[in-house]
């Protein structure tokens, strides 16, 4: 009782030591309209304590659950984006709220989206594109015969048959 009250004590005064995080079982898929990615998480919370002389380490809890998150891409002005259209976590208990579980991992998994819509290399529209009068109009995921992924971006411009023959034209040439 007195080893049980000590570690409590520890706890409300030294915090946590250490959360130990890991992940399996994951899972990429792609939809008709966006990147499905899941995985098996778990969080285990740990307290560390000198204690009757003793370094003492113990595990407080351990959860386990279920993270899935859709990212779709759109088109937002000229620029192709991704953007999180559906997270959600499964099978988590107190530990995990406790520690806002679901919030860093959201957070996370934003950072990662903000990285990728920050490149100009994926996303700005090519000069050749934008000097024809053409800008992007919508980006979907689709899938080849072969089982393989792609992201199709369509764009849209001026009824001009000219402009869209030196578009095509210019990048014929790229292509060769």
């Amino acid at each position: 009782v007195h080893a049980a009250a000590a570690l409590q004590d520890a706890i409300n005064r030294k915090g946590v030591c250490e959360q130990r995080w890991s992940a399996w079982d994951t899972r990429i898929d792609v939809t008709k309209d966006a990147l499905s990615v899941a995985s098996t998480i778990r969080l285990e919370q740990w307290v560390c304590e000198r204690l009757f002389g003793r370094d003492l380490k113990t595990r407080l809890g351990r959860e386990t659950g279920r993270i899935e998150a859709h990212v779709a891409p759109f088109v937002d002005g000229t620029r192709p984006q991704l953007k999180l259209t559906r997270f959600r976590i499964q099978d988590l208990g107190p530990i995990s709220r406790t520690f806002g579980v679901e919030d860093y991992v959201r957070r996370e998994i934003q950072k990662e989206i903000d990285k990728i819509n920050g490149n100009p290399k994926l996303t700005e529209t090519p000069a050749l594109i934008e000097e024809s009068g053409y800008r992007y109009h919508q980006a979907e995921l689709r899938h080849g015969p072969d089982g393989s992924s792609y992201l199709v971006a369509s764009i849209i411009g001026p009824n001009d048959a000219m402009a869209l023959a030196k578009l095509i034209s210019a990048i014929a040439r790229l292509t060769e």
